[in-house]
């Protein structure tokens, strides 16, 4: 190896562990703890079903910020939604009149979404009878929106913000 190279890697490791060093003084002098840190998610998520067998409504509102969300036709002609929650992400579902609201709320930090994920998280499906309804209104902060099977709506709208 010559010379020119031996000095880049002394120079690079040494950057290396001046940077580990001033992690770890900044995790102390915050009162962090190390064991706070994981590559895998620390929140436990689990699978949520939400069935309705009464729904009568026209109008459905979708708002989440970061997730998937995949409305499909339902095979049992029931409305129910399929999702995974933990304690910092949750859905609400409102029923008003002829609407339907459907609302993630998720008080996770920036640094929550940093991790290494095994299996996508991210989806909400919703199951609705196959009918024909007047709106579907889709907000999303991130995520994608994909409507399938034999559903008709007379407007929809997509918002990404």
């Amino acid at each position: 190896m010559n010379k020119n190279i031996k000095l880049l890697l002394i120079v690079s490791l040494s950057l290396v562990l001046v940077g580990i060093a001033i992690i770890t003084a900044a995790f102390f002098i915050n009162g962090r703890d190390f064991s706070e840190i994981d590559l895998l998610p620390v929140e436990i998520y689990e699978d949520k079903v939400y069935t309705y067998e009464w729904a009568d409504f026209d109008n459905i509102e979708i708002s989440v910020t970061s997730r998937n969300v995949t409305v499909k036709p339902s095979d049992s002609g029931m409305f129910w939604i399929e999702t995974r929650e933990s304690k910092n992400d949750c859905l609400s579902v409102e029923f008003n009149e002829k609407n339907t609201c459907i609302n993630q709320w998720s008080n996770r930090k920036w640094y929550d979404f940093m991790s290494i994920r095994l299996k996508d998280k991210d989806d909400i499906i919703i199951y609705l009878p196959e009918d024909e309804y007047s709106s579907l209104s889709v907000k999303s902060t991130s995520g994608g929106v994909n409507v399938t099977g034999d559903l008709s709506f007379e407007t929809s709208s997509f918002e990404l913000t």
